[in-house]
C-alpha cells in the first residue's frame, strides 16, 4: 500500500480504507505485500488439491517439508530401533519388538538409513522370511520412526 496515495475525494479515501480493512481481515497481513499472480496461483492449487481429496495446499506443503526434514536427519536402522526401544521402556511388548524388529534390522542392514525401508523392501523381507511374523510390530516401529524421529 502506498502511504501517500491521493484520492479525488473523502468518500473514495474512506471506501479504500474499508476495502483494505476487509481484505486484511480475509487474507491477513501476509498477503499485503504478496504478488497478486502468486496468490491467485496458490488459490488455484489449493482448490485443485482439495478436489483431489487432500486438505489443501497448506497440509500438502507441511507434509512435504516434514518429509524433507526427516530425510535429512534419518538415523540408521540400528540407531532407530535403539531410540524406539528406549522410548518404549521395559515391557513385554518392548522385548517382543526387540526380537522381531531386531531380526528385520539384521536382514535389512544395521548401517542402512531407515528411510530406505520402503514398502517394496518390506514385501521382499516377508517373502524371503516366510516364517517371519510381526508385521504389526515392525509396522508400528517404522510408523514411529517416520513420525517421531
Amino acid at each position: 500500500m502506498n502511504p501517500r496515495r491521493i484520492f479525488s475525494n473523502n468518500a473514495d479515501a474512506l471506501q479504500f480504507c474499508r476495502d483494505e480493512e476487509a481484505r486484511r481481515d480475509v487474507h491477513g497481513q501476509i498477503t499485503a505485500k504478496a504478488d497478486g499472480l502468486q496468490v491467485a496461483r496458490w488459490l488455484e492449487l489449493d482448490a485443485e488439491l482439495k478436489a483431489a481429496g487432500t486438505k489443501g495446499l497448506q497440509s500438502v506443503g507441511e507434509r512435504a517439508l516434514k518429509d524433507a526434514l526427516v530425510i535429512q536427519k534419518t538415523p540408521t536402522a540400528a540407531r532407530c530401533l535403539e531410540l524406539y526401544l528406549a522410548a518404549k521402556g521395559k515391557s513385554v511388548y518392548a522385548d517382543d519388538c526387540r526380537n522381531r524388529c531386531g531380526h528385520f534390522v539384521r536382514w535389512f542392514g544395521q548401517d542402512r538409513v531407515i528411510s530406505e525401508a520402503i514398502p517394496d523392501v518390506m514385501k521382499v523381507y516377508f517373502t524371503d522370511n516366510s516364517g517371519a511374523t510381526g508385521r504389526r510390530t515392525i509396522s508400528g516401529w517404522l510408523g514411529w520412526a517416520a513420525d517421531d524421529d
